[in-house]
């Protein structure tokens, strides 16, 4: 059973709100979360995470953001669904949320796999979860050294029909910042010879928290959009696929947000 429908919208069916999601949303969601993410440690260990089975685990994820009251609204799948080869997803970063669910609508059209920081490969259960996607895994201490790692492998499971996402912005963020968002996806889509799908996102439904960073409160009343835009072809030195990618994710934060959504550099 493919988890993704074949429109090219996803909306959060009005039947997968339970009535404990209006009283007690979070809890709603760590129950299933955390029953989700031992199922896919156990499944990694197991070396049984893969393609369908990945797709679908990471698919759970998104049915446990509905169960406590988060609506979906995907738009833009058959921009995927219509790919006759492996690309670079760029994406603005606002919460675990896109993370844990990204798998889940891109695998059942594509191969996919994620560049992160090499920590999260070493973390206990989730390193199984995370290894099975084999992942681009760079340390986050010399750029330099980073870049070369992220040219070498990403091209290679490029070359190879694995789709990358990348999260340009150093750090998660409730705005939209372009003077952070580098052009690591853009550089990485031309020395591969492939097309870069800008992805605009609000996942802010799912807080960042005060103790722990990646795991906060659920604020079911906030909509989750996710966004694919159309394939963009990288020409000469990529700057004007990286312009376009940054007006793609802002016109969507701009809409979202307003111009409070965006972290303004040009003094406008």
């Amino acid at each position: 059973m493919q988890p993704i429908s074949q429109t090219d919208q996803y909306i959060t069916p009005s039947s997968h709100k339970m009535w404990l999601s209006k009283i007690i949303p979070t809890f709603v969601f760590y129950v299933r979360m955390i029953n989700a993410i031992l199922r896919c440690a156990y499944l990694g260990r197991k070396d049984q995470l893969k393609g369908h089975n990945y797709s679908w685990q990471s698919w759970r994820m998104l049915r446990a953001m509905e169960a406590a009251g988060g609506k979906f609204q995907i738009d833009g799948l058959d921009h995927i669904r219509n790919l006759d080869g492996p690309v670079v997803f760029v994406a603005n970063h606002m919460s675990t949320l896109e993370t844990f669910t990204l798998p889940g609508i891109i695998r059942p059209f594509r191969d996919m796999t994620f560049i992160v920081k090499e920590s999260l490969t070493h973390y206990p259960i989730f390193k199984h979860v995370m290894n099975a996607q084999g992942p681009i895994a760079v340390k986050r201490i010399n750029a330099r050294e980073d870049l070369k790692i992220i040219m070498t492998k990403g091209v290679e499971k490029l070359k190879n029909g694995t789709s990358i996402v990348v999260f340009p912005q150093t750090t998660r963020m409730q705005q939209f910042d372009p003077s952070q968002f580098n052009t690591i996806g853009v550089k990485l889509a031309a020395r591969a010879g492939v097309s870069v799908i800008p992805i605009a996102l609000r996942t802010d439904a799912w807080e960042i928290g005060r103790l722990m960073k990646d795991y906060g409160p659920v604020d079911n009343t906030k909509p989750i959009y996710f966004v694919f835009g159309k394939p963009i072809h990288v020409e000469g030195n990529g700057k004007e696929a990286q312009k376009n990618v940054v007006a793609f994710i802002q016109k969507h934060m701009e809409a979202w947000f307003g111009r409070e959504g965006i972290v303004r550099t040009d003094n406008r």
